[in-house]
This record gives C-alpha cells, structure tokens and sequence, in this order.
C-alpha cells in the first residue's frame, strides 16, 4: 500500500506517539509498503523565520516531509497554519503518493492536517492518547465535540479496548473501531549483559544491586508521586536498590509544573539505601541499553493506553510492576510477566516492589516470558500487519463510497483514479 501518515509527533521527538509512528512506520516499509510522514519541524527558539521552510529527510527508511509552525504570541497562528499550510501540503503529498489511505495519530491538531485530503483517500485515525479517555468524561457535550474531530475518519484504531471503548461511546460506529495494540521492536530493545555492564559501570552502581526502571514523564496521569511513597515504604524496611528516572531532570526546568517539582523533592529526600539517578530527557535511541540493565521496571499510571515504555521493558527481559488501569492488563499476565496492582496504592506498589526485589530468580523467568510474549504479539511487524488489515478494509469502503461522477470529478483534479 502507499501510506501518507500525518503526525504531530516523530523523530527527534520524544514520546509514545512519536515512539508509535516511528516503530510502525519502519515496519510497514519492511513489509514492502510505501510510507510518507507529515510532521512538525520543531525549530530552537528565535530561529523561526531564518528556518521557515520545510526539510525532507529520511528516518529508518521512511521519506519524512517536516514543516515548522511560525511563532505567534499564544499560538494565534498555529491553527491557521496546520489547516492552511500544513493542510496543503498533506494533499499534494497524497497526491504526489498516490495514497491509498491518509493516517493520523492525534485528536487534536492532526484533524486539521488531514481533512483536505479527505476526497483523495480514506482517513485512518489512531487513537493514542490516555488524555482523550479524560476528555470523554466530561459530558456528553465534550463527546460530541470529540466526535465532530475524527468523524470523517474511515477507521479508527484503538491501541487499548478502554481507548476503543471511549471512542464508541463518542458515538463513533462500532464496527469501524479496531483494536490493535502498541508495538516494539525485539531486535533493538532486547536483553544485553554488556549493556548492562556498561550503564552499572557508567554509573558506579554495585554489580549485586537490583535497578529499578522507572521511564516515566513526571506528571500527575503517570502516577509517579505514588511510586516515589512505596519507595519511601522500601526505604523503611531497609530494602537496597538503584532507582533510575528516565524522564526527570536533576534540576527545574522553565515553567515546569508544581507536580513536578514536588515529585523531585520527594526522590532527593529519600533514604541512602534507595539511590537515584536523575536522567533527564533520555533519547529513545539510548533507552534500550538502560532497559537492558535493569531487573524491573516500574509503570504506576492512573491513566494509560498501551504502554510502550512498558513493552521496551518486557522485549528486553525485564518484568513490569504496574497499575491495573487502560491497556497495561492487556500486556501483563499478573504473576506471569510482572505483577499488577491497584493505582493510588503506595502500599500495594512497594509490597509487589519488595517481593520481586527480593527473588531474582523469579524476577528473570518473569522476564524471559514477558520477552517470549512480546515476540509472539507485540513485533511492530506484527502489529504492522494487523494495521494494514485495517487500511484495506478501509480502502475498500472509501471505493465503494466514491460515485462514479465523483470520481471522474477526482481524477480531473489529479487524484488516483
């Protein structure tokens, strides 16, 4: 198939979609299809005007079309230029492509990207985001006007059956709503004793104690205040270990948020014997060697869709501790790959925390199986293949639904006929 994909997030960015589209993307042209992304070309501060014009490049062998927003004070300008300027260029790509089907990844700015071209092939929505499950539960109007965002859309894909839930209940048609899950690829993220030597020695940690994970963006959805209170918990019953944050800075950033900073005091006010290392904003091409050092990774979330954080952690051996909410059950099989536990519970964290703490052995054959089920489920082939079902199946019906004046009227217009 020839795929135009438009999203908000990809490469350098960093973050589940921008993780999303970059694994599946690369895995659709494995598989022989024809892919093209649409994004924004993020730009440094002050730079605006001297980089206004897009870049072409290409990223693990997807042809990428970037595309800066102009500043303007409060972004008064942003929705203009995403119907206008980034809209133009997602139809003359399909045109250009000839595409069969025209993907989106966000709710929120890529409708508006992607409506222009909603005469030349069938829209696929994507339906990531644990902030749209927020949105549905505040009334029916705000369904409504959710609803009006993706509509015109031909499918949409739902990586967790609580996303596909909430789109439906949007009144989105039911049989147009396809589950399929986030992905990961084993080859990258995959067990590693000379990563793993690597990272304990780049950061002097003990060959004997235990490393936590915790890959998590320090906001209140991720329910990292409630992990930092179970490792106060372990802390107390004299447990030992090495907590690394991938995603929380050593010191403030400008305007950060007062969750944040109170999630960071409370990490620096924890006892010696739980030690920290503070990460930053880790790259996603240097995430697989700290997930390959790690005995455990911890997801604490309140709200979540698929995790792919998590199924890095499970592709390189490392079994999950993590919270009962969107699509995380759907990946752990409790007391077989990791152990699930209520969210908001500090107490009920810490003891799964301690326990695998506290039995290697279990903890690696914990980890062999979750690696065992990610290659047999979760391969971004696999989940690749699982999409292009739905594209076709899209494809098909936008043909059925096309009169052959329409056509005729497409194809004047310089649209495949």
């Amino acid at each position: 198939m020839r795929i135009l994909t438009v999203s908000e997030d990809f490469f350098p960015a960093i973050g589940g979609i921008a993780a999303h589209v970059q694994g599946l993307s690369t895995a659709l042209v494995e598989l022989g299809h024809e892919v093209r992304v649409l994004t924004r070309r993020r730009l440094p501060p002050g730079r605006n005007l001297k980089t206004w014009g897009s870049r072409e490049f290409v990223h693990n062998g997807v042809q990428v079309t970037a595309i800066p927003i102009l500043y303007s004070p409060r972004n008064l300008l942003e929705r203009f230029q995403l119907g206008a300027r980034f809209g133009a260029a997602a139809a003359r790509l399909a045109r250009q492509l000839h595409a069969d089907v025209v993907t989106f990844h966000h709710y929120y700015y890529d409708p508006e990207i992607v409506r222009p071209t909603a005469k030349l092939a069938p829209a696929v929505f994507t339906n990531h985001s644990s902030q749209f499950l927020q949105d549905v539960e505040r009334g029916e109007g705000e369904r409504a006007r959710l609803l009006e965002r993706f509509a015109f859309a031909k499918a949409v894909i739902a990586p967790s059956r609580e996303l596909a839930d909430a789109t439906v209940l949007c009144g989105y048609p039911v049989e147009r709503v396809h589950y399929v899950p986030n992905g990961v690829d084993p080859t990258r993220f995959a067990p590693s004793s000379a990563a793993a030597a690597s990272v304990r020695a780049e950061l002097s940690i003990p060959d004997d104690e235990p490393i936590i994970l915790c890959s998590r963006r320090p906001v209140p959805k991720n329910g990292v205040a409630y992990f930092a209170e179970a490792l106060g918990r372990l802390a107390a019953d004299g447990v030992r270990c090495t907590v690394l944050f991938a995603g929380l800075t050593p010191e403030p950033e400008t305007a950060e948020l007062p969750y944040t900073t109170q999630f960071r005091d409370a990490v620096r006010a924890l006892p010696g014997t739980i030690r920290t290392r503070l990460l930053g904003n880790v790259a996603n091409d240097a995430m697989p060697r700290l997930h390959a050092a790690s005995d455990l990774a911890v997801l604490p979330s309140l709200l979540e869709a698929t995790s792919i954080a998590g199924l890095e952690s499970m592709a390189s051996g490392v079994p999950l501790v993590a919270t009962t909410v969107g699509g995380i059950p759907e990946i752990v099989d409790d007391g077989a790959t990791g152990m699930l536990v209520p969210p908001r519970d500090a107490q009920a964290l810490a003891i799964a925390l301690q326990r695998m703490l506290g039995d290697s052995a279990a903890r690696r054959a914990m980890g062999a199986r979750a690696r065992e089920r990610v290659l047999r489920e979760f391969s971004w082939r696999a989940v690749a293949a699982r999409s292009v079902e739905v594209y076709e199946t899209a494809a098909r019906s936008f043909a059925g639904s096309r009169t052959p004046s329409s056509s005729a009227r497409l194809t004047g217009a310089g649209a495949t006929p």
